[in-house]
Order: structure tokens, then sequence, then C-alpha cells
């Protein structure tokens, strides 16, 4: 991955994510380099295509989220209806609480986002000469 692929994902992340704290930004651009290696290697590849940025960037906002604490309710409040009632009529909605990914290393990203990841990935064939 190149200087501007990896500027080009930490500064949409930091748009994603705006509560990272400032002191962490070294962490996380540690932990995107470490993040990427292990993409490529997972996926075969050499390169990172345009469209795996987004699925990277992505997998950093989780990592984040998690790492920092982070929830939806920090980033926006959401007041919505959960329950009406009208004289002897009560509807309640069934509002869940947003589930949480458990993510404490970027061996736990690759296996939540695997599926996406497996679009990605080249299969590689054992040469006519190499022994297997």
């Amino acid at each position: 991955m190149d200087e501007l692929q990896r500027t080009r994902i930490l500064d949409k992340l930091y748009i994603l994510v705006p509560t990272i704290p400032q002191e962490s930004k070294a962490v996380i651009g540690l932990t995107l380099d470490i993040l990427v290696q292990k993409i490529l290697n997972y996926c075969c590849r050499k390169d990172i295509p345009p469209a795996l940025e987004l699925i990277i960037i992505d997998m950093m906002s989780t990592y984040a989220n998690a790492k920092y604490n982070i929830t939806s309710q920090d980033v926006k409040s959401d007041n919505g209806i959960k329950a009406i009632t009208r004289g002897k009529t009560k509807i309640e909605y069934n509002v869940a609480q947003p589930t949480r990914i458990a993510v404490t290393s970027t061996d736990d990203l690759i296996k939540v986002f695997k599926s996406q990841l497996n679009r990605f990935k080249k299969l590689i064939s054992p040469s006519v000469n190499e022994v297997i």
C-alpha cells in the first residue's frame, strides 16, 4: 500500500469516526498497517484495489469503536418512538440495542469481515515443477 492510499484511508476513517482521540492516531495508523498486511496475506494479493479500501475503512471503524468504546449514541442521538398509547390500546415496538462486535485484535476483524474479504481473494495454483 502506498502512502497516498494510506492517507486516503485514514482521512476517511477520521471523517467516519471523528471521536477518535488525537493522541491515539499513531496507534490507529500502526493498526491500519498491520491490518492491511494481514488482508494482503489472507487474500494472496500484492495490492489493495479501490473497492477494498472501503471495507478496510469499515473494519478500522469497527476496531476504533470497540477499542475506544464509541457507541452510535456518542455520534448521534436517536430518539425514536418506542411505544404509542391511544386510549386503552398500547403499541410497543421492538427497539433493540445495537449489537456490538467483540473485537480485540486485527485477527478478530479478519474473522468478522471474512465473507467480504473472500471476494478479493486470489487463488494460487501450484506450479508444475513444485513439489507438494
